[in-house]
């Protein structure tokens, strides 16, 4: 019987260059995966904020919730003593602007309860081709689940958004979310004071604002036409973007 050629192995000058060799290679994948998942949600995002502006300002397909109101962006008022909404012309505090009401008329399960305005549009009215007939999104809605693990931005009322996110009276409501690792509800922002631009009113730099990456706004409503927008995503409504640069590329980083 013919002995077993002995086979030569590895020495371990070899199997240590092998190992350095494995090191090096997840070293690599590890950031190009993590680079597409960043690009995907990037590209995601990009795609939802299209879908939202495309329910509020309508469509070649049909109108969207602005032409439906009479042009108005989705809000309602919270005034002294307001349990539901008022009117234009009634007393009441400025306009909250909401994407809640993109997908239902009301937030009943709020404190206090919230309605969109104007009071008049909250039924469709036919013979005017008026008034609201969501909801303008069949999905991607959804309700927050830790508004206490939010960026400390989306409760700057001052700065950053029209209401407290943060805060329990929101909980109940509707939001859109980004698709980032946060699933931050995405803003609309209109501004109230400034230059949109050229355009006769500030309102016309209406813009939905996702937190971006790193979760954090970084667009102000001050700045009108969102010139420092850091890592957010940024769409206009009613106008093209005002700032050349525009967002930061979805290319992988």
């Amino acid at each position: 019987m013919t002995p077993p050629t002995p086979q030569p192995g590895f020495t371990l000058l070899e199997l240590t260059v092998v190992l350095l060799i494995l090191v090096a290679l997840a070293g690599v994948v590890i950031p190009f995966t993590q680079g597409t998942v960043d690009q995907a949600a990037c590209q995601a995002t990009d795609a939802t904020l299209a879908a939202v502006k495309e329910a509020i300002m309508g469509s070649g397909a049909g109108p969207g919730y602005y032409s439906d109101m009479g042009n108005r962006l989705p809000y309602y008022r919270d005034g002294s003593g307001n349990a539901d909404c008022h009117d234009d012309t009634a007393a009441g505090g400025d306009p909250i602007y909401h994407l809640h009401f993109l997908f239902n008329v009301s937030a009943t399960n709020s404190t206090p309860k919230k309605s969109v305005c104007p009071k008049s549009l909250q039924s469709f009215r036919p013979n005017l081709a008026l008034g609201w007939r969501g909801p303008y999104l069949q999905n991607g809605g959804g309700k927050l689940a830790d508004p206490a693990k939010l960026d400390s931005s989306f409760s700057d009322t001052t700065h950053h958004v029209a209401f407290d996110h943060k805060s329990s009276t929101f909980q109940n409501d509707f939001h859109v979310l980004d698709h980032y690792r946060w699933h931050n509800p995405i803003v609309l922002q209109v501004p109230t004071s400034g230059t949109c631009s050229g355009y006769p009113d500030p309102s016309w730099c209406a813009r939905l604002v996702s937190a971006g990456p790193d979760g954090a706004l970084s667009t102000t409503l001050a700045n009108v036409s969102a010139t420092n927008r850091g890592d957010d995503r940024v769409l206009f409504l009613r106008i093209p973007d005002p700032y050349p640069q525009g967002n930061l590329p979805c290319a992988r980083k």
